[in-house]
């Protein structure tokens, strides 16, 4: 019997797919023709991407790999703008990503609070795969 897995789901919230993604961050949503820029991550390389918030402010989570590092991207926003300009990513460690404040039964205040439950399960699935033993807790 072959049984083949569902590919893990990678983009949440506002995210779709890569497009939305940089759509987002290069202030192109509503452009029919937008394109994500050149050397924006692949649909390959990006491994999470999650845009949560209410319905007057937002933030991003996207992490990356690509050449063999790892990168995270943050952006936030009231409900004067959104995401755009703000694509900075900056390289970071599976065991930096760890570190992060998990979500505890009955405390609202957490890493990616905003986010769909779907989301924050996704990110710590995805962090506990990688993360080295010398980190496990």
């Amino acid at each position: 019997m072959n049984i083949t897995s569902k590919p893990a789901m990678k983009y949440f919230g506002h995210f779709s797919d890569r497009r939305t993604v940089a759509a987002e961050f290069y202030n192109g949503m509503y452009s029919k023709n937008f394109a994500p820029p050149e050397g924006f991550p692949s649909d390959d390389e990006i491994l999470f991407a999650s845009y949560g918030g209410g319905d007057y402010d937002g933030d991003a989570v996207v992490i990356y790999e690509r050449d063999g590092t790892l990168y995270e991207v943050h952006g936030s926003h009231c409900s004067c703008y959104g995401l755009e300009g703000q694509w900075e990513p900056e390289a970071t460690t599976w065991a930096a990503l760890s570190l992060r404040l998990r979500p505890k039964a009955g405390e609202y205040y957490h890493y990616m609070h905003d986010h769909e439950s779907e989301a924050v399960e996704a990110y710590w699935a995805l962090v506990e795969a990688h993360k080295p033993d010398a980190v496990v807790s």
